[in-house]
């Protein structure tokens, strides 16, 4: 039985793509996903994931590329962007005011420019950090687990990249290390893809 929470890179290949993650992250039922996720934060909470990520949960096996990337044909000189949402929170518990900043458009792109509307995101993740600089468990709190499973009702609203959206969590108390992590972990994920990610 394949790793579930396997992220070894690819290499590439000019016909076709396969993503590192398999598709046991595309949890079909509710139980599926909470197994899922209590394993990977398991997982990482003891410190057993390299690079210190996982991802729990996404809309299709090749996320962050859209949905009918089955076979993706791009030379390695043809190098494209993959604009990924990231939206960073305590989901403590999720609320209103999430879900319409995880689906507001990006400041880049709400300027009065004609061909502003003409892009969006491409694909969006919504980030738990299960460690802090600020921020600890405390009596009332929703637990990680909780969080991620309202995290999950939370995603299926978001319409932001056609509904190209994941869920992960990560072991970095500070952005600069998050953010070096995440960029680690996409890079990884989409080798040979013909992609790089680009977050906001």
């Amino acid at each position: 039985m394949p790793d579930p929470t396997s992220t070894t890179s690819t290499p590439y290949n000019p016909t076709s793509f396969t993503p590192p993650q398999p598709a046991s992250i595309v949890s079909t039922t509710t139980m599926q996903f909470k197994q899922t996720a209590l394993t990977l934060l398991h997982k990482l909470q003891q410190g057993l994931s390299s690079p210190r990520i996982e991802l729990v949960y996404a809309t299709h096996e090749w996320w962050p590329l859209p949905a009918s990337s089955s076979s993706i044909r791009l030379s390695p000189e043809s190098r494209q962007k993959l604009r990924i949402s990231v939206f960073d929170s305590s989901f403590n518990p999720p609320t209103r005011a999430h879900l319409a900043l995880a689906n507001a458009p990006s400041p880049s792109l709400s300027s009065a420019a004609s061909d502003a509307t003409q892009e969006n995101y491409d694909a969006t993740l919504l980030l738990l950090s299960v460690r802090n600089v600020d921020k600890s468990l405390s009596h009332g709190d929703a637990t990680y687990l909780q969080r991620l499973e309202m995290m999950r009702i939370l995603s299926g609203d978001m319409k932001q990249a056609e509904g190209n959206g994941a869920i992960a969590i990560i072991d970095e108390p500070t952005f600069v290390g998050k953010q070096r992590v995440l960029k680690g972990f996409l890079e990884n994920r989409l080798a040979g893809s013909g992609f790089h990610p680009t977050s906001a």
